[in-house]
């Protein structure tokens, strides 16, 4: 049964989070980190050059905090029907909606909101997929279209190969 079009996009991409907010978070602590060194030179002793050392630890791991929660992110996810299509750098997986065991939105503790597919069998991204889905909302308690069309076509899927 193939009624979706196979090249439906799922996710939006994740460019923005993978490459422009980890860049604007250093830009931001950069900017931060000029001011204290443009203050420390203009300023007489009352300022000790020490305050760079929790700006920069706080850069830090703000950094490699945003690279973290971007990086198990899926680049593209494509509905072509009883499978996805799922791509992360150059790498591709085809996944039946009937290897899937379960589907999760993350809204409170992930930031953007993430999709979590749970596979039977681990693949090559894995056993969790995670993506950001198309139209997602900031409403707060609810869950997105894609959400519920994902699980009811995946209990489909589920009951035709049985």
């Amino acid at each position: 049964m193939n009624r979706v079009p196979p090249t439906r996009r799922l996710s939006i991409g994740t460019l923005f989070y993978k490459k422009i907010v980890p860049i604007v978070w250093a830009v931001f602590v950069a900017v931060l980190a000029a001011i204290t060194v443009w203050r420390l030179l203009t300023a007489a002793a009352e300022y000790s050059p020490f305050e760079l050392v929790p700006l920069i630890i706080v850069g830090l791991i703000g950094f490699m905090w945003t690279r973290l929660v971007a990086s198990g992110l899926a680049d593209e996810v494509f509905d072509g029907g009883d499978h996805l299509v799922v791509r992360q750098g150059g790498t591709e997986e085809r996944v039946a909606l009937a290897e899937i065991e379960d589907v999760r939105e993350s809204r409170f503790m992930k930031q953007p909101p993430q999709i979590e597919l749970v596979m039977r069998h681990p693949g090559r991204f894995g056993r969790v997929i995670a993506f950001v889905p198309t139209g997602y909302s900031f409403v707060p308690l609810t869950k997105s279209s894609l959400f519920y069309e994902l699980t009811q076509r995946i209990a489909m899927a589920r009951r035709e190969r049985l």
